[in-house]
């Protein structure tokens, strides 16, 4: 989104005036581009206005309505409520100007051309608005068709474990491009629309013929997610996860409330350092997780085979100019029976039983339980998918047969650890 050298303005809407101007005197061809270099060299004062509104609107920076000026009002009284709604005008404005891009726009149109006679609902700027809805149905079409095919991906399963599989092969709200996923969360208002379409054609996947034609709920579940997955929504959201689930997203809210305290340049450059996500259990390590140097002494988050998650792979200099982060997009025979097959797994326990006495295994112990008992499973999975008769049983035992191999696996490497204890304690008694 370009800025005219001389204004300032957004070059794009002070082109489109410039072409406006140009024909409403009717010049043509040479006459025309003559013209318009003309204005665009010395807009008007009308061209300049039209700038500064359109730069607002696709800021999402819109004056705030009275009910968003009340709200605007009631964040400024609680004690910390810029932390939880940081940008509340983008809040606001954005759900609207979604709306605007679907076809309920030709309702609001209507009535304020037809019933109100509005002003700016005349000439080009009616145009504008009868483009907007029909822009966002062709780009949700677009997302819908590219969605069923696995180009573009929704919010993904809403279930934790089986989310824990969807993630070993895409990347929520993200497009394929070659081998990699590009998340499209900030081409905002129709990441919107893409993410609405995109969550549809996976709930066509999931559901029976019924459940799908009773899909509105899911449709608006599906905004709202797409709202609130932003960065700057996701304050409010994890607020309102944590008073509505604190014994699951608390602990979570609070960290990342206090990882706030490191600024976010800092935390890009950790970032760049120690690229893998991490799984902070504190205050402290939430803190650690955004500073560099220290980063790397988190725990790393672990996929369901305990190899660490890379959460993003551009460069440092390109996160400084890139919005759109990027992932490897890799999936193995395991990983995509497992998700053919809609399996979950979850987190597995750390506690272990030593001589009667339950403890937590260390951060060392763990990391090895993970990556011994997921490598060893994943091979297993990935040659029982080469007998010819896998096709002939059936999705219930298929799915039986692959859990069996987990939970042997993590048995196995479970008492592997033990035995190792007991060695070192013993070992140590002896010395």
């Amino acid at each position: 989104y370009g800025h005219d050298g001389v204004t300032g303005r957004p070059a794009a809407s002070i082109h489109a005036e410039a072409y406006r101007l140009a024909a409403m005197e009717g010049k043509t061809g040479i006459a025309r581009a003559a013209r318009m270099q003309e204005l665009i060299a010395k807009p008007t004062e009308a061209m300049i206005e039209a700038g500064q509104k359109d730069a607002i609107y696709r800021t999402f920076q819109k004056e705030l309505q009275p009910i968003g000026r009340g709200i605007a009002g009631l964040r400024e009284a609680i004690p910390g409520g810029r932390l939880v709604l940081p940008f509340l005008r983008t809040l606001l404005n954005l759900p609207k100007a979604a709306l605007e891009h679907t076809p309920l726009n030709f309702i609001r149109i209507a009535y304020k051309n037809v019933i109100e006679k509005h002003p700016d609902f005349k000439g080009g700027a009616l145009s504008e608005e009868l483009a907007k809805p029909v822009l966002g149905t062709m780009a949700g079409y677009l997302a819908y068709d590219l969605a069923s095919r696995g180009l573009i991906t929704g919010s993904g399963p809403s279930d934790p474990n089986e989310r824990r599989v969807w993630l070993q092969m895409y990347q929520p709200n993200a497009m394929r491009v070659g081998d990699q996923w590009i998340q499209y969360g900030r081409l905002d208002p129709f990441s919107t629309h893409l993410g609405m379409a995109a969550d549809l054609a996976e709930a066509r996947h999931r559901m029976s013929e019924k459940e799908y034609e009773q899909a509105v709920s899911k449709m608006v579940f599906s905004f709202t997610q797409n709202i609130t997955s932003r960065t700057w929504a996701s304050g409010m959201s994890d607020a309102l996860n944590a008073v509505v689930e604190p014994d699951r997203y608390g602990a979570r809210w609070i960290q990342r409330l206090a990882g706030t305290a490191v600024p976010t340049g800092v935390a890009q450059i950790a970032r760049a350092i120690s690229p893998e996500a991490r799984r902070p259990k504190s205050i402290g390590e939430a803190l650690k997780t955004r500073i560099p140097g220290l980063a790397g002494q988190v725990e790393p988050l672990r996929d369901i085979f305990g190899g660490t998650v890379p959460r993003d792979v551009r460069s440092g200099a390109e996160r400084m100019i890139s919005p759109f982060p990027r992932t490897e997009a890799k999936a193995d025979p395991a990983t995509q029976e497992m998700v053919r097959l809609k399996m979950g797994r979850g987190v597995p326990s750390r506690k272990i039983t030593i001589g009667g006495v339950q403890r937590d295994m260390t951060s060392e112990e763990y990391a090895q339980y993970q990556t011994q008992s997921g490598d060893r499973a994943r091979q297993r999975i990935n040659l029982m998918l080469k007998n010819p008769n896998w096709g002939k049983i059936t999705a219930e035992q298929q799915e039986k047969r692959i859990r069996n191999i987990f939970d042997e696996e993590r048995e196995r490497s479970r008492r592997r650890i033990i035995l190792e204890s007991l060695r070192a304690a013993s070992n140590t008694t002896s010395n």
